[in-house]
């Protein structure tokens, strides 16, 4: 089982089961064992809207949350910035031990690794370029760009 905690200090526990596929499937109408298709282009999608995540998370913790009597908007309101990252983080990782077929799971650990490598390499060279960044020159730019302004006709 993998674990987060809400920005509440709750912790949480995540298992991807047949049955919580299931309970998943009924009540948001999301499939999570077809996430895998397409080169796990659903997983993707589904990590991409952190509304759809947290509603898919909630349906997993649902028994937990419900015995805490936490309903589902309150357990929304608990996530946001790290503790959504978390729970980002404990999906993917309950996914992965979900699957028999260790190469699926190998393949999408390695897909999981390049992605956050990736992310960093962005944020990584856009720092640089804004810390690199001449104010000045982009004003003169953006004054040459815009032209001068047309004589009043009046």
């Amino acid at each position: 089982m993998q674990t987060f905690k809400d920005r509440n200090g709750r912790q949480w526990g995540i298992e991807i089961t047949v049955g919580s596929i299931k309970r998943v499937r009924d009540a948001l109408k999301i499939n999570l064992y077809e996430m895998i298709d397409e080169n796990f282009a659903g997983l993707q999608r589904l990590l991409s809207n952190p509304i759809d995540l947290v509603d898919v998370v909630y349906v997993l913790c649902e028994t937990s949350a419900k015995s805490a009597g936490v309903s589902d908007v309150q357990f929304g309101e608990s996530l946001s910035g790290e503790s959504l990252n978390s729970m980002a983080d404990a999906f993917i990782a309950a996914f992965i031990d979900f699957f028999p077929d260790r190469r699926q799971a190998a393949v999408l650990q390695m897909l999981v690794a390049k992605s956050k490598e990736t992310v960093a390499r962005m944020c990584e060279e856009s720092e640089k370029a804004i810390a690199n960044l001449d104010v000045s020159s982009v004003v003169a730019s953006l004054k040459k760009k815009s032209g001068t302004q047309p004589e009043s006709a009046v």
